[in-house]
């Protein structure tokens, strides 16, 4: 339970401290003023409400696993070209593949939290409600961090571990439950 926890601890901070950050980001990175940064943030936003479309058809006909996996290389990928871009049209591209990819982690990490202890919906539930509210809190003040030691481009380029951390997470949860349980 622990470690589904963590994921939505991770996947949510990749997503936020986009979220949060990217307008300083873009500016940053692309030299954009405010207010074009700020903007320009709405494909990233527009990504994630499109990636949970499609993701809500494809859940159809594909395992959620295989999804989140997807998912989660797709969306560190897209935030390390958003990180080591500086051409506008691939910064654009790259910005609305993590909205896609990131904004999928929740959905898909509560269904696979679901699929793995199917008898704890609503200690899930809990669980992910105060994963989410701690990750929205604690990420983009230690990105904040980061970016005034760092540089905010590096601090965003390091929310790349992120995904991948949660991704490690998942699969840790999913051989620790194939597990024989002794009584």
């Amino acid at each position: 339970m622990a470690i589904c926890w963590a994921s939505v601890l991770l996947g949510i901070g990749a997503e936020w401290g986009i979220g949060f950050w990217g307008a300083q980001f873009l500016e940053g990175r692309l030299g954009l003023g405010p207010a074009p940064a700020v903007s320009l943030m709405s494909v990233f936003f527009g990504g994630t409400v499109f990636g949970r479309v499609v993701s809500s058809r494809l859940l159809a006909k594909f395992d959620g696993r295989a999804m989140l996996l997807a998912a989660t290389l797709l969306g560190s990928g897209a935030i390390f070209t958003l990180w080591a871009s500086s051409v506008p049209a691939v910064t654009i591209a790259a910005l609305a593949l993590a909205g896609m990819c990131l904004g999928n982690f929740f959905p898909l990490l509560i269904s696979n939290a679901v699929r793995l202890e199917p008898g704890y919906v609503q200690l899930i539930s809990v669980g992910a409600t105060q994963a989410v509210g701690i990750s929205l809190l604690a990420i983009p003040i230690v990105l904040g961090y980061i970016g005034q030691v760092a540089g905010l481009i590096n601090a965003i380029g390091m929310l790349t571990i992120l995904p991948l951390l949660m991704a490690a997470a998942c699969l840790a949860a999913g051989y620790r439950h194939a597990l024989p349980h002794k009584a």
